[in-house]
């Protein structure tokens, strides 16, 4: 996994159905204000909470959520960014589609996280990325061990998963915006040869 065999962990805890979801067009009253983690945690909970897991014939566990994955493989792993200038600290957390979805406090790679965050900036056109930002980091091989040519497939997981979080922000009365990055960089997984690609982020603000 992305984070640690010693990595701090906390249960998620859901408190919005992205099945039900509410659109306004009536400005937060805390617009512009500093947003966390746990405003974070709140958009992507519902995305990653699993009705149903399973184990394939390969061996890799499938699951089904609110957000529909190719083959149920679910590649994606977000990457929770949250910067507190004041106290100039930066949170890192890595919360990937479970049954019981936890999240684990990311301590390294921080030549990653600072590459997604200047891409994130650049591609924002701001001389320094939103104070709180969620990476989709994709593990393609859980997609292409089943589809061999189904690298578009990843794509369009990260897609439908960004729009959906996109909309939940929306309902929660939060500013958001898809932000197109994409192989910036890739984050080596512990104890294995395999690796995470970002493959796409949103910004998120009150």
């Amino acid at each position: 996994m992305l984070a640690g065999p010693t990595a701090q962990s906390a249960p998620l805890t859901r408190r919005v159905s992205s099945l039900n979801i509410r659109l306004t067009n009536r400005r937060s009253e805390r617009s512009g204000s500093h947003l966390g983690l746990e405003d974070a945690l709140q958009v992507i909970t519902p995305l990653v909470t699993a009705t149903a897991e399973w184990i394939s014939t390969d061996g890799y566990v499938e699951r089904q959520t609110v957000v529909p994955s190719a083959g149920a493989r679910h590649p994606l792993t977000a990457l929770l960014l949250s910067r507190n200038d004041s106290e100039k600290r930066l949170e890192a957390w890595a919360v990937s589609p479970s049954a019981a979805p936890r999240r684990y406090e990311v301590t390294g790679h921080q030549s990653e996280i600072r590459n997604v965050l200047r891409s994130t900036a650049d591609a924002l056109q701001m001389p320094q990325a939103p104070s709180t930002v969620v990476v989709l980091l994709a593990r393609f091989r859980r997609t292409l061990s089943k589809y061999p040519d189904g690298e578009s497939l990843v794509w369009r997981d990260s897609g439908v998963f960004l729009g959906t979080a996109h909309l939940i922000a929306a309902s929660l009365e939060l500013h958001s915006c898809v932000v197109g990055i994409a192989e910036t960089t890739s984050f080596a997984l512990n104890g294995t040869s395999d690796t995470l690609v970002d493959v796409g982020a949103l910004s998120l603000w009150g």
